[in-house]
């Protein structure tokens, strides 16, 4: 599978252009490699290791594929205090998997030593 670099500029071709091509969660090669859909085209509800793509904002990832980073925070659980998920691309072949960091936002800020908002 290859990459491509956002500083790449886009190919004219539809299929190249990020504009118009399938997003990773539309793409059924890239989502059954990142587990990530979009919970609207599914006839369940969608539970962890996957993530929905629609109710999740990602808060970090990396630049380079294979520094295997993401950090979301997924608001299938609260809207007003998601939980905070991250890929783990360890525990199980094939593929990433996303897993709870914190149980909510609020309690993610407290573990890293964030001061509470005043």
């Amino acid at each position: 599978m290859s990459f491509e670099s956002y500083d790449t500029p886009p190919h004219p071709d539809s299929a190249h252009n990020p504009a118009t091509r399938p997003s990773l969660a539309e793409d059924p090669r890239t989502s059954r490699f990142f587990r990530m859909v979009l919970g609207s085209m599914q006839p369940t509800p969608v539970a962890l290791p996957w993530l929905d793509a629609e109710l999740a904002v990602f808060v970090a990832v990396n630049r380079e594929p294979g520094a295997d980073l993401g950090i979301a925070l997924d608001y299938r659980t609260s809207r007003e205090d998601p939980r905070v998920v991250a890929s783990d691309w360890w525990s199980e072949p094939g593929g990433c998997c996303w897993r709870v960091a914190a149980p909510t936002f609020s309690a993610f800020v407290a573990q890293i030593g964030l001061c509470p908002l005043r």
